[in-house]
């Protein structure tokens, strides 16, 4: 019954993870004027408050980093296959794999440019959409919760 869940839920995150990129690559209007106001309002925000700026790059680059994120995958695999739970550990190890596979894919065919500031505060180097952050997080996560009864 859980596992139905689990499966039912994934399945409509990734229909509306494909809807999104659909209006992404479409340029569709509404979005990308919220999107836009979105980065406006938080980069305004970042530079008014450096504090919380240190703060939040502390977070993004150890604690919810997706090479973070793969290590955590990558200890529970050997952790589940010592204790004879090799489905699962084979599970979140190609779950984490194929996450950054698709990841990449999109980055390339979508090429989504970051906005450019004129006082940045952070830099990245690939493209921004799908964010490698929220994706590697949401799969991993979602399956060490998955791992968690």
């Amino acid at each position: 019954m859980r596992n139905d869940l689990f499966r039912w839920m994934g399945i409509g995150c990734g229909l509306l993870g494909a809807v999104l990129t659909v209006l992404v690559v479409a340029g569709w209007p509404p979005l990308l004027a919220w999107d836009d106001r979105i980065a406006r309002d938080l980069h305004a925000h970042a530079v008014a408050h450096s504090g919380v700026t240190r703060s939040m790059r502390v977070l993004s680059d150890w604690v919810w980093d997706p090479w973070t994120m793969r290590v955590l995958a990558a200890v529970a695999c050997p952790l589940l296959w010592r204790r004879g739970d090799r489905e699962r550990a084979l599970r979140v190890g190609l779950a984490a794999v194929v996450a950054a596979v698709v990841q990449q894919g999109l980055k390339a065919a979508v090429g989504r440019e970051r906005p450019v500031w004129s006082d940045p505060v952070d830099s990245a180097h690939f493209s921004a959409y799908p964010s490698g952050h929220a994706m590697t997080a949401t799969v991993v996560c979602g399956m060490l919760l998955w791992l968690m009864p």
